[in-house]
């Protein structure tokens, strides 16, 4: 994607690098969780280093694709795991499409084992896809707001800040993974959801309840104060673009049915 609002003037240097801060990619994963401030403006300094080819031209140093594939990778595995799940409760609904399509018995058979083995992988690279989409949306919105609100900075700021913040969504999908396979269900509740037992995946309350769940919380905090370090804003403005970048997600899994949360 192109940088949005690209130059950033001779006046508004990137953030500066604490002295001795220069780490890498390993120290920002659990800096992001137990440092974040000093590591965002870490990776926000990082996006702008000095071309080893071109001294007019500056580097993004953040490797974001980094943070930013493993998310995806955590969350088609989530996914394609929730859909195993989800299938066998879907059966009925298969059954009856498919009778209505005059298929006999056998084919029937048939359809409901392709859906078996097929839908978890068509699922997962469904959501990988739109993901993708949602993550350089989510971080435009992010720039474009955090710039209205006096930021300085680039769009891969919003960029790197978004992928290492969604490393909240992971940890939430690594502990959420092996629960599901304990309990052999696709939907495990860390939020609000839990105060509603009579509530399902189908009511749009629960949906609505699913994105506050304690990861998603997490993440809107991380990215805050991330926004808040890499553009040079306070904390009360970067609430405001973090919260459109959450919304965008939210919004989809909403109206999309919900399921499983993960940035």
């Amino acid at each position: 994607m192109a940088e949005v609002n690209g130059s950033r003037d001779g006046a508004t240097p990137a953030p500066a690098q604490p002295e001795g801060a220069r780490s890498g990619i390993v120290s920002w994963f659990s800096g992001v969780f137990f440092d974040p401030n000093h590591t965002f403006v870490q990776i926000a300094s990082s996006t702008e280093r000095p071309h080893p080819t071109d001294p007019n031209r500056k580097k993004d140093g953040s490797k974001w694709w980094v943070p930013f594939l493993i998310s995806l990778l955590i969350t088609g595995v989530m996914v394609g795991l929730a859909t195993s799940y989800m299938i066998p409760e879907q059966i009925p609904e298969i059954r009856e499409l498919l009778q209505s399509q005059g298929q006999t018995e056998e084919q029937i058979k048939h359809g409901i084992e392709i859906a078996k083995k097929v839908g978890p992988i068509t699922a997962a690279l469904f959501v990988g896809a739109l993901s993708v989409g949602l993550f350089f949306a989510a971080a435009g919105l992010a720039h474009l707001l955090s710039r209205v609100l006096g930021g300085k900075g680039r769009f891969r700021i919003a960029r790197a800040t978004l992928a290492y913040s969604s490393l909240a969504t992971v940890l939430g999908s690594i502990i959420t993974i092996p629960i599901m396979m304990v309990r052999k269900t696709a939907f495990v509740e860390f939020g609000p959801t839990l105060l509603f037992p009579d509530l399902g995946p189908k009511d749009l309350t629960y949906r609505l309840l699913m994105q506050f769940d304690l990861f998603m919380i997490l993440w809107v905090v991380l990215l805050t104060i991330g926004l808040a370090a890499g553009y040079r804003i306070s904390k009360g403005k970067a609430i405001a673009p973090a919260i459109v970048a959450w919304g965008v997600y939210a919004l989809i899994a909403i109206v999309s049915g919900g399921g499983p949360s993960g940035g």
